[in-house]
């Protein structure tokens, strides 16, 4: 499928790599494979902190399945994501985490340059720590790589590219 991302291969976050399947994050209240394990991307919905979450080895490979990520469903890949209040498009596509839209993929001003706030917690994408959501989560029984830094979805920091990316302008109440 073009454009579509390899789970357990590196994705192209930006500009950096990022390799999703590697290593262990936290999000959410049931644990879900991301690469490695055929549950963890696209084949069994997990709660995300208050709404389910689908993300997998389906075509979508974290895209395509809408994932819940704080009090909205995002989407990961091809797909637009909403993280928050927005969708945010991960990949090659736009992708909206907040309130204000940003692209996650081949703009390099798209990740790394601003702090953002993605549902009640404040999120750092790049090399700062972010928090999606309230509840932290398994995703998978391996850990995720993602960039340069662990990435922790929920309440541990989260890595993405080069430098903190801001998404949104305000933090939902």
């Amino acid at each position: 499928m073009p454009g579509a991302v390899q789970v357990g291969a590196p994705v192209v976050v930006g500009l950096e790599p990022v390799a999703v399947g590697l290593e262990p994050v936290a999000v959410g209240l049931e644990p879900v494979a991301v690469g490695l394990e055929p549950v963890a991307v696209g084949l069994e919905p997990v709660a995300v902190g208050l709404e389910p979450v689908a993300v997998g080895l389906e075509p979508v490979a974290v895209g395509l399945e809408p994932v819940a990520v704080g009090l909205e469903p995002v989407a990961v890949g091809l797909e637009p994501v909403a993280v928050g209040l927005e969708p945010v498009a991960v990949g090659l596509e736009p992708v909206a985490v907040g309130l204000e839209p940003v692209v996650v993929g081949l703009e390099p001003v798209a990740v790394g340059l601003e702090p953002v706030a993605v549902g009640l917690e404040p999120v750092a994408v790049g090399l700062e720590p972010v928090a999606v959501g309230l509840e932290p989560v398994a995703v998978g029984l391996e850990p995720v790589a993602v960039g340069l830094e662990p990435v922790a979805v929920g309440l541990e920091s989260v890595a993405v590219g080069l430098e903190p990316v801001a998404v949104g302008l305000e933090r939902p109440a």
